[in-house]
């Protein structure tokens, strides 16, 4: 089994946001602010907050990296819930969702609806709002490129993205719904008493095996 670090950010932890109403954000016990108003996303006390949604723009978060050995990470893979927006739920409401590091677009993937069926494993029993869970997207970056879930999306490699980020111990992760994207359907992203898997994003740096641990490295490897 390969080593790997494990860091896991809150949904409520993005350093930067621009979005567009409809909107709105949940703790595990009630519906942070008010529903429309995006101005909450910018409250300093949204800690609690383990659903949000918007209808277009994005939320970037800072991934910390001082426990990650970056000399040695091969793969980087970032796994979260998440779903279309649509008033009320749509299970066919198709929306284009983006991610990008270090401000390098990773690719595009196509979320197929809002899903309110049933209730979300996790979602609180007070919740009434239509949207109930998600699906689990996994986003892997490598040398060869991007993935959703085992399917390429991109050429951007995470040598690239390395180089390219900001800070030396934090890379920049955004998520983002465009408004003139070709199904511009919004998103919900689910946090850890929200949807199906009860996780709030995680990510995984994982690391080369070196035969060779325990003695210097030879040159050239």
């Amino acid at each position: 089994a390969r080593s790997f670090t494990e860091v896991e950010i809150p949904i409520s932890a993005y350093e930067t946001c621009d979005i567009t109403a409809p909107c709105g954000m949940a703790g595990e016990d009630r519906i942070f602010g008010s529903i429309d108003d995006p101005r909450y996303f910018g409250a300093a006390n949204r800690y609690s907050v383990t659903l949000l949604w918007f209808t277009s723009g994005y939320v970037e978060y800072p991934i910390p990296l001082m426990d990650v050995d970056l000399e040695r990470v091969e793969e980087l893979e970032i796994s979260m819930e998440l779903c279309s927006e649509h008033p009320g739920f749509n299970s066919s409401w198709k929306s284009d969702i983006s991610f990008a590091l270090a401000g390098l677009d990773l690719g595009i993937w196509t979320s197929p609806g809002d899903f309110g069926d049933r209730k979300g494993r996790f979602t609180p029993a007070w919740w009434t709002l239509g949207t109930e869970y998600g699906l689990l997207k996994t986003l892997t970056v490598n040398s060869e490129g991007t993935f959703m879930d085992g399917i390429r999306i991109g050429d951007t490699t995470l040598d690239a993205i390395l180089e390219n980020r900001k800070r030396p111990d934090e890379l920049s992760f955004t998520i983002a719904a465009d408004a003139d994207a070709p199904h511009p359907g919004g998103l919900n992203l689910f946090g850890r008493h929200f949807g199906d898997y009860g996780q709030n994003i995680r990510v995984c740096f994982y690391y080369r095996n070196t035969e060779t641990e325990g003695r210097p490295e030879e040159d050239g490897e």
